[in-house]
């Protein structure tokens, strides 16, 4: 009787697992014949409407460079609901080869608007590209309307056509190549360029790209952005990284609000509403100012009581004091500030760190006055220290 049982109750367990299998594969059968259990819909809405866009916003910099980011048109999927005209410079309009055109919208030679579709029309559009970018990405949203076996995307200065040089400035993209993925990356009707995609007419002076002719640039320069002429344009858009346009050197100042108890200070850099915030990233103030120079000196000194665990961690032994007021660009190198720091109170006396109690923030025993700002070092960012960023050191 027990082993019958046994077997009885065997058998209704594996047929409910059979049934359960068998169920489970009729449900999963109806979700995606019925398309409910379907992976594109959820797949398709969670694309981003604007994609081009997404990847200029993704774009990352150096932390101690400035990104820059100049877009043209509004990317709306070739959208004709809304006006978006492709504006030239009003130096090419007072050419007749340009104002003509622009201006009878003449079939022979016709300039296109953003989302404009149609075949033969050349899109112009213009940029001014600051001075001192390093590197960036052009993104533009194109599809083609015809045959665009001899299409280019070029960036030039189109005005050149007044001078007597033969070779205008100019870096082209082929758009054939774009479409084919030879030349950077094409997607959804997106494409995106690294500015050395864009080669030189005229290689010369070591000069092959677009990059390499904006790297070597200290000064603004107007481009013309020209796009034809069987490619449609939804937008396009640089993001661009700049180097510091001037040299600057990071500060720290006493903290205004009178933290200091047993003798201590807080030396902070952001922490202060009172005061500008520093930047250990680029520098917050002109090497060219006069700002006194932080110093310290190692000790062991009892540590007070203080607020909070945070606070504590940020507490030195030491004693930190300011120099006179001394011209960020007049100090060379580290050592150099360390030895003005020596001269002044003695050998043991160095340079403050921005990074002496970990970052941030320096609380130590210190006389100095609230919200005095002094010249610290920044010893992982050398763009952010007047003694390391000169011309003749290390500008990254």
């Amino acid at each position: 009787m027990y082993r019958a049982s046994s077997i009885q109750q065997m058998t209704v367990f594996a047929v409910a697992v059979i049934g359960g299998i068998i169920g489970g594969m009729l449900f999963f059968t109806f979700m995606v014949f019925s398309g409910i259990g379907s992976m594109a819909k959820p797949l398709e809405a969670s694309l981003s409407a604007t994609p081009g866009m997404d990847i200029l916003d993704a774009h990352r910099c150096p932390s101690s460079q400035k990104k820059i980011q100049i877009i043209r048109g509004v990317e709306d999927g070739f959208s004709r609901d809304g006006y978006e005209p492709a504006v030239l410079r009003p130096e090419l309009l007072e050419l007749p080869h340009y104002e003509y055109p622009y201006n009878e919208k003449t079939t022979v030679m016709s300039f296109r608007d953003f989302d404009e579709s149609g075949v033969d029309k050349i899109l112009i559009s213009h940029v001014k590209f600051p001075p001192k970018i390093s590197d960036g990405i052009f993104v533009l949203g194109m599809k083609a309307e015809g045959s665009v076996a001899t299409d280019i995307i070029r960036v030039s200065d189109l005005t050149d056509v007044l001078s007597e040089d033969n070779y205008p400035i100019e870096f082209n993209v082929f758009v054939p190549d774009v479409f084919d993925g030879e030349v950077g990356e094409f997607s959804q009707n997106i494409a995106v360029l690294d500015l050395a995609d864009f080669a030189f007419n005229s290689p010369e002076n070591g000069v092959e790209h677009l990059r390499d002719y904006l790297q070597q640039r200290t000064d603004d320069i107007t481009f013309d952005v020209t796009i034809h002429d069987d490619t449609r344009v939804d937008f396009f858009g640089f993001s661009f990284c700049q180097k510091p346009l001037k040299r600057r050197g990071a500060t720290m100042s006493v903290d205004s609000r009178g933290f200091g108890k047993n003798g201590v200070n807080f030396i902070q850099c952001l922490w202060d509403p009172t005061q500008m915030p520093c930047d250990p990233n680029r520098g917050d103030t002109v090497c060219t100012a006069a700002v006194p120079l932080g110093c310290y000196k190692e000790g062991n000194r009892q540590k007070p009581p203080l607020d909070n665990e945070y606070y504590a961690a940020s507490y030195v032994g030491g004693e930190v004091r300011v120099t006179e007021p001394i011209i960020g660009e007049s100090l060379t190198s580290l050592a150099e500030a360390d030895a003005v720091c020596a001269a002044s109170f003695g050998q043991d006396w160095r340079t403050l760190s921005f990074h002496e109690a970990g970052g941030s923030i320096v609380i130590s025993h210190t006389q100095v006055p609230e919200m005095t700002r002094m010249w610290v070092d920044i010893k992982d960012k050398p763009v952010a220290s007047c003694w390391r960023n000169g011309p003749n050191n290390i500008d990254d």
